[in-house]
């Protein structure tokens, strides 16, 4: 139990927005721009991922079709500079040692398949150039153009009585979450 007031009133706030948001803003289009924008930490993603699991396929849908649109305008961007994006005060710490981090993968050449949030990935992307700039984009793309295929999927499954959606599919808001915020955290 903590013993910090401040503490305690914060948890119990972040509580009731994470049942408003489950309940009535997963729906909200002014929220639903809000987190294209920019929206959760990975920590608060995936705790609220935890909480609302498949109720998130529809928010997370619009998520991912935004970041495909976000990706294509990405493409012909040749400036090297990171775009705009709405900060989460939780990731502050947090960005400090991911900085560092980000530097030493733009010395070297990044591997293929990197498990990077879109904040992360934004930043490495502005630290590029040239083929290893596109290789990047490429694998984005690649992987964000599988859940909109995913998502698909799921919600034609939904539609069509007596057809249960594949496990895959059904989890699609998972990987959506992997590709968006980055991978789940593991316990503190």
């Amino acid at each position: 139990m903590d013993s910090c007031m401040a503490c305690r009133a914060g948890r119990e706030a972040l509580e009731a927005y994470y049942r408003w948001f489950l309940k009535e803003y997963r729906a909200s289009a002014a929220t639903l721009e809000e987190l294209a924008a920019g929206g959760f930490c990975r920590e608060h993603a995936w705790e609220l991922g935890r909480r609302g699991g498949e109720l998130l396929n529809a928010p997370c849908e619009f998520l991912v079709t935004s970041e495909l649109a976000r990706l294509e305008a990405l493409r012909g961007d040749r400036r090297s500079r990171e775009p705009a994006r709405a900060e989460c005060p939780a990731c502050r710490e947090e960005r400090r040692g991911a900085a560092y981090r980000l530097d030493r993968l733009a010395e070297g050449e990044p591997p293929a398949e990197l498990p990077l949030c879109r904040e992360h990935f934004d930043r490495l992307f502005a630290l590029l150039s040239g083929a290893r700039r596109e290789r990047l984009l490429e694998e984005r793309t690649r992987r964000a153009r599988q859940l909109a295929e995913q998502f698909a999927a799921y919600f034609h499954a939904l539609g069509d009585p007596g057809t249960d959606p594949s496990r895959e599919a059904a989890s699609a808001w998972r990987q959506a979450l992997e590709l968006l915020a980055g991978p789940e955290p593991g316990p503190r």
